[in-house]
Order: C-alpha cells, then sequence, then structure tokens
C-alpha cells in the first residue's frame, strides 16, 4: 500500500467521504502535519462529490482528503 505525508497542520480522519465541507459528523479524529499514513486512492466513481478532489482510504477504512497528502516516493 503506497504510504503519503500530511502536509497540512491537522488532517480530519472520517468514517465515511462527505459529499460537502465543511461537514463534522463523521470526524472520528485527526493527523497532524508530518504524520505518515499508509493509504489506496479511493475510484473517483465512489465520490460523492468531485468538487472536493482525491480521496484515500487506510487499511483500517478511514478517509482521508487527498488536498492534505502528498506521496512519498
Amino acid at each position: 500500500m503506497p504510504t503519503y505525508t500530511v502536509v497540512v497542520d491537522k488532517l480530519s480522519k472520517r468514517r465515511i467521504i462527505p459529499s460537502k465541507l465543511p461537514d463534522d459528523n463523521n470526524v472520528v479524529g485527526v493527523v497532524n502535519k508530518g504524520c505518515v499514513i499508509s493509504a489506496e486512492e479511493v475510484p473517483a466513481k465512489k465520490v460523492p462529490n468531485a468538487s472536493l478532489g482525491k480521496w484515500y482510504k487506510d487499511s483500517d477504512g478511514y478517509y482521508y482528503w487527498g488536498g492534505g497528502l502528498i506521496k512519498n516516493k
């Protein structure tokens, strides 16, 4: 599974991908800048609102907004 580094101060960890932002209803925690996560990109057809960009799912089933991540080499 590819790894990504969080590049924003705080990135929400979510149970589902929201259809709009802000949406704090399904936030289960946050990850901080510099944190490394293993995740797979969610196929675009499974993202409820394409204007929110890419989303990633970790092995525990949590989702992260792609704008807050950078892929590691």
